[in-house]
């Protein structure tokens, strides 16, 4: 059997021009120094975690400083624009401390399957919720950030209170 070239009809050839572009702007992207990490900061999901360039932010919970590293997404550039902000956190479920903001913040709710200890969330567009213990939910949320060693937070002694005294401000 001969070798035969492939026929090339409309479709077929408008996929191999997509593909030969792609190809053309991936090597492109990845030849330069610095290019390909940049190509894949700019597509990062609205939720990925907060770049050296955002400012952390002091979560004290009754006298304990921990960080909390925001998400690079528009309610946690609003939320620290509303920094300092001291609220009073209730329990809820015994995984979580919640408080309904004064204000609310922009939103993009996901599903996220898991919830760790540490995630700081929003439900709704003013519910402010910290979760110290990790489990599974169906539930959504905009991510607002996540606390740096969140082993201390679910340990703590306050957590096993009604309430916690709680003041954020910019690091």
């Amino acid at each position: 059997m001969k070798d035969r070239l492939p026929i090339l009809t409309p479709g077929t050839a408008r996929r191999q021009y997509i593909f030969s572009i792609t190809v053309a702007v991936l090597i492109t992207a990845t030849s330069s120094p610095g290019a390909a990490s940049a190509a894949v900061t700019s597509a990062a999901s609205p939720d990925a975690p907060a770049t050296s360039e955002t400012r952390m932010i002091n979560m004290q919970i009754d006298h304990q400083s921990f960080t909390l590293i925001p998400a690079e997404n528009a309610a946690s550039r609003a939320l620290i624009n509303k920094l300092p902000l001291s609220v009073e956190m209730h329990e809820l479920n015994g995984n979580e401390k919640y408080v309904d903001l004064a204000f609310s913040l922009p939103v993009g709710p996901v599903v996220t399957g898991t919830i760790h200890a540490g995630d700081v969330m929003l439900y709704g567009n003013n519910t402010l919720v910290l979760f110290y213990k990790s489990f599974h939910t169906a539930y959504r949320y905009t991510r607002i950030g996540r606390i740096d060693a969140p082993e201390a937070l679910e340990n703590h002694d306050s957590m096993k209170t009604e309430t916690i005294s709680v003041t954020l401000s910019p690091q």
